[in-house]
């Protein structure tokens, strides 16, 4: 079998990629640098692939994403019929998270701007600032990001409640959990809005400027997912 690696790898990865599947034959290179014949002769590739470049696929049986996202991937006759696509939905739960919760509270205590002051040796006052203890979060979308996202900010105090799909099951994190149509209310009850929404037909420019009008002059937004479910020109 052959296994093209496309992942960025060091000696320990290959060790442990290798221990698990002894015999076979493995291939590192980059999606960038990866050749026709290379995807030619591969029965697994592991990372993300041009899709173009599946058309050159004879012997493939399973395509492994490194992202959790697989949209590029989904037009028919992309993947060849026989082969199996993964993607990594579960990997990337605290990584994500603990970068939207430092997003936040950089808005939160005016980082950005005291930033830039700092870099202009000017030591001014931009105003109050605000905290996430007793704050109402409101997570969009309750998977294992927004899972992750939702216990940081109740580590800090905040009342969490969330918005799903599908909002009978959810992570026992969340105080609360509602269904889509309960958006409304909640956006203007929350002092910050983190979407983690999936990429879906339903969910593309979700957040518009009746999203927006909806949410308190003084709350924060945060997209922790793909930007197709924010129209930017409805930001403020």
């Amino acid at each position: 079998m052959n296994i093209l690696v496309l992942l960025p790898v060091n000696d320990r990865h290959r060790a442990i990629l290798e221990s698990s599947a002894p015999g076979e034959d493995f291939i590192y290179t980059s999606s960038d640098a990866a050749t026709r014949e290379q995807v030619a002769d591969a029965d697994v590739i592991l990372g993300n692939i041009d899709p173009g470049m599946l058309t050159a696929c004879e012997h493939l049986q399973l395509l492994q994403l490194q992202t959790a996202g697989y949209d590029d991937y989904l037009a028919a006759g992309t993947v060849p019929a026989d082969a199996k696509l993964s993607c990594s939905v579960g990997a990337y739960g605290q990584a994500v998270s603990e970068h939207m919760f430092a997003m936040v509270l950089s808005m939160m205590k005016r980082l950005p701007g005291y930033h830039d002051l700092q870099r202009e040796h000017r030591w001014e006052d931009l105003g109050p600032v605000t905290s996430l203890k007793n704050a109402n979060v409101l997570v969009l979308g309750a998977g294992d990001i927004g899972g992750h996202f939702a216990t940081l900010c109740r580590n800090m105090g905040a009342h969490v409640r969330g918005i799903k799909r599908h909002p009978l099951v959810y992570p026992i994190v969340f105080e609360d959990m509602d269904g889509m149509d309960a958006l409304p209310e909640r956006l203007a009850e929350a002092d910050v809005v983190a979407s983690f929404m999936p990429s879906a037909p339903e969910t593309r420019g979700i957040a518009n400027a009746e999203f927006f009008a909806a949410m308190k002059p003084s709350a924060f937004f945060a997209n922790g997912g793909r930007g197709a479910r924010v129209v930017a020109a409805a930001v403020g």
